[in-house]
């Protein structure tokens, strides 16, 4: 063997080594945050890295049983519209200025008002309090993802114009929440009630804030009785949760799994409906969706062997399939 493959094979190694011990380092970090500010800890469970960018994921430190649950999260973990309301001074003040405004036409949705709390939580320097701060949560999200989002036009410009047109609505609709919210912010500013400095949110910021919502993000009813606050209106998304150490669970369009909210133990529970031997990569399923749907809501497709997505599916419309049988 060559010395210089020798010194290339060391070097990736070294680099790997790196990345490892980056992730233990926020792993424990964030460990001990659910622990001091949830009581929460995941004894049978352990996050490592999944290696060749595949991000982080969630590994079993023992055989868990089929009927088990794999994971099962406290309600006081669930961060939705509510929680967020009283771990941040921001948002309160926010929805409490739109509220005395009563504009119907200025108002803030569940996924923007999850957003901004990431937003906010992200801007806070890195000394911030320790009991308020969710920085080791906040670590513990991708930097970037390789979502629509983020593509350049000649990365979009591959895809077909049916395609074309569903990742364009996705980019409005984005973009117009985006504006929105930084015209509420403005308007807060030029109040002279207004109580908070906070300024514009970027584009970068608020794609980085919108993937983590959308691509990590659970649904439960579990308080859909309960009335939205004044300032905000009423969409499909307001049953979204943030749930730390969930969240950091990968998707698999084979997982055998359960998602529910169980409300004699007040926990949101993930139940393996098969067998999980130990060390094995635990997973969850998003739902059933082809690798298409997969690829615009999440920016990602399933890797093709040995995972094969039964949901997959070739989208032809009519003209095409009046000339296939021309």
């Amino acid at each position: 063997m060559s010395k210089g493959r020798t010194s290339r094979r060391r070097k990736k190694r070294a680099e790997r080594n790196k990345v490892e011990a980056e992730v233990e380092k926020k792993n424990i970090l964030f460990q001990k945050w659910l622990k001091e500010k949830f009581a929460y800890k995941p004894t049978s469970l352990r996050i490592a890295s999944c290696g060749d960018g595949g991000g982080n994921g969630v590994f079993a430190r023992k055989a868990i049983p089929s009927g088990d649950p794999i994971v099962s999260i406290p309600r006081r973990l669930m961060i939705g519209v509510h929680e967020v309301t009283v771990h941040s001074a921001l948002i309160a003040s926010i929805l409490a200025y739109l509220r005395k405004l009563d504009d119907e036409d200025l108002f803030l949705t569940t996924v923007q008002i999850l957003a901004l709390f990431l937003i906010e939580e992200r801007r806070k320097p890195l000394e911030h309090g320790a009991s308020t701060s969710f920085r080791p949560y906040i670590s513990m999200l991708p930097h970037t993802f390789t979502h629509l989002l983020y593509w350049n036009d000649e990365e979009l410009g591959c895809l077909s114009p049916h395609l074309s047109h569903k990742a364009a609505n996705i980019r409005n609709k984005v973009t117009h929440q985006l504006d929105h919210l930084n015209l509420i912010l403005l308007n807060m500013r030029r109040s002279t009630s207004s109580m908070t400095p906070f300024d514009d949110v970027t584009w970068k910021e608020y794609i980085w804030a919108w993937c983590c919502v959308n691509t990590r993000c659970v649904f439960s009813d579990h308080q859909a009785s309960r009335k939205l606050r004044g300032g905000m209106r009423k969409t499909t998304e307001d049953n979204y949760y943030l749930i730390p150490f969930l969240d950091m669970l990968n998707h698999h369009p084979q997982a055998d799994v359960q998602a529910k909210y169980d409300a004699k133990s007040q926990h949101f529970q993930l139940i393996t409906l098969s067998m999980c031997h130990k060390y094995d990569q635990l997973y969850i399923k998003y739902g059933e969706h082809g690798s298409l749907d997969l690829l615009l809501e999440y920016g990602f497709v399933p890797t093709p062997d040995p995972i094969s997505n039964l949901n997959d599916c070739i989208e032809v419309d009519f003209n095409q399939l009046c000339a296939a049988f021309k």
